[in-house]
């Protein structure tokens, strides 16, 4: 067969070559409900990927934005993502034409010697042949080689090593949605936590003052000791409570730092704006439709873990198939002298197919196809895994937010009814139909109700955040 045809032939084989192995079919379907249960009917959040701008906190965004800039779990999602690209691309080179180029230069000293001996007669010289001055030769040459894809082989390793480039995308998107996440946590909690600073110290200067109310009509004999020991021991009892939350703020403002890709003291002198609890959370006016979860950066990129997997099955079977390369050696030339390698008469090309076939590999070809097939069945299994457990996560957080929005209609209405009983024991104390210590228990039992209530609108908004969390992002 002439080069021609045999390139003709195998021009027309590599056309009509088709993958061999399964192909992938896309999402896989996994059994849920359509809808949630437990979503609430409240103002829409406006942006879905940024949804913790619902808050209208300008620093909140501002501290999002500075964590994903210095953030070194981000830093490190980056990285590894630059890595999967490179990989992906050098695994794309080999499915072109691959081309080399040599050269080199050899000197031939053997000394003095003549023929007739047993290196003489083994070379076929004549008896008085006389070997003494040094022999040069230059080589040079152009190596192209090409592997035509026929059975697809090449072609399934190029889409199997972008699939894992968008595994590692998934784990970046993912880490950036978590540190986002954990942000504005950090960031609410410290706003609750000054909440309840801000009420206890209230507390205590209110109590400061009544216990020198106390202490003075003690003085005068208006009343006894022992309403002065209950009031001052109420007064150190919630001064007590301010240190434990002092060092819970400094605690989060140094985890803050850290989530910052700072150090632990870099918000130490930089006080942060007291943002305050937000009075009515932001949420979707209809149910939240189940297939939301599927935006999770881990869902994603573990579908894409699936659709990798199918391509090494296809990788595996192209393996039992021959490989067609076409060659070409050339043009190689040879002289004594470099100016020889540029001797159009000394040229030497070599140009042909190649046919590999491996026929028998002691079965490690069909032990790699069921490696290949097991490891598919294990990417999905763990994706269906994956998917209900979110779902499960997102039914778990629905559920408790619902109970923690029971719970704070509960303890306003506890401190609506509590506020009202302050009122009126305070007549009753200015009418003398009952004594002051009376009245500082009702005062107390309110500053505990404001305090109660502050606490559970922070643990109402950590829920909230959660569930943005196991979404994937907001919804409308």
């Amino acid at each position: 067969m002439k080069n021609s045809d045999a390139l003709a032939y195998l021009a027309t084989l590599f056309l009509g070559a088709c993958a061999v192995g399964p192909d992938y079919d896309g999402l896989p379907k996994v059994a849920h409900s359509a809808t949630f249960s437990g979503a609430g009917r409240q103002e829409a959040v406006p942006d879905l990927d940024r949804w913790w701008r619902a808050l209208g906190s300008r620093e909140l965004n501002g501290l999002v934005e500075r964590s994903w800039a210095n953030n070194l779990d981000v830093a490190l999602a980056g990285q590894r993502l630059r890595e999967a690209r490179a990989l992906r691309k050098q695994v794309a080179g080999a499915i072109l034409p691959t081309a080399s180029g040599n050269l080199s230069y050899s000197r031939l000293n053997p000394g003095t010697f003549t023929g007739g001996g047993s290196l003489g007669d083994s070379a076929g010289l004549p008896g008085d042949f006389s070997l003494t001055d040094p022999i040069k030769f230059w080589n040079s040459g152009i190596d192209v080689a090409w592997e035509v894809d026929v059975f697809g082989g090449l072609r399934r390793k190029v889409r199997g090593a972008r699939a894992r480039e968008e595994v590692v995308g998934e784990s970046l998107l993912g880490a950036r949605q978590a540190l986002a996440a954990e942000v504005t946590e950090t960031y609410c909690t410290i706003a609750g936590l000054r909440e309840q600073v801000a009420a206890i110290e209230d507390q205590i200067e209110l109590q400061a003052s009544q216990t020198e109310d106390v202490r003075e009509r003690v003085e005068v004999g208006a009343t006894d000791r022992l309403e002065l020991s209950r009031s001052i021991a109420r007064l150190e009892n919630t001064r007590a409570q301010a240190p434990g939350l002092r060092a819970g703020i400094t605690g989060q403002v140094k985890r803050l730092a850290l989530l910052l890709g700072e150090r632990p003291d870099f918000l130490d002198d930089q006080r942060l704006a007291a943002g305050a609890l937000p009075e009515k959370l932001p949420m979707a006016r209809t149910g939240v439709p189940a297939q939301l979860v599927l935006r999770r950066p881990d869902l994603r990129g573990a579908e894409r873990e699936l659709a990798a997997a199918t391509e090494d099955i296809g990788v595996a079977v192209a393996d039992f198939y021959p490989k067609f390369t076409l060659g070409n050696s050339g043009p190689t030339s040879f002289g004594a002298r470099p100016g020889d390698l540029f001797n159009a008469g000394g040229y030497i090309w070599q140009f042909g197919p190649r046919v590999e076939w491996a026929l028998f590999k002691g079965g490690s070809n069909r032990a790699a196809l069921e490696i290949a097939n097991a490891r598919q069945k294990i990417a999905f299994i763990e994706y269906e895994k994956a998917v209900l457990a979110a779902i499960g996560e997102v039914e778990t957080e629905l559920a408790n937010l619902s109970a923690e929005n029971q719970r704070l209609a509960i303890v306003q209405r506890a401190r609506s009814a509590t506020a009202e009983s302050v009122r009126r024991v305070r007549e009753n104390a200015k009418a003398g139909a009952i004594s002051q210590y009376e009245v500082l228990a009702e005062e107390q039992a309110l500053r505990d109700a404001e305090i109660t209530e502050i606490r559970v609108k922070a643990q109402m908004l950590q829920v909230w955040v959660r569930l943005h969390k196991a979404l994937g992002g907001g919804w409308q």
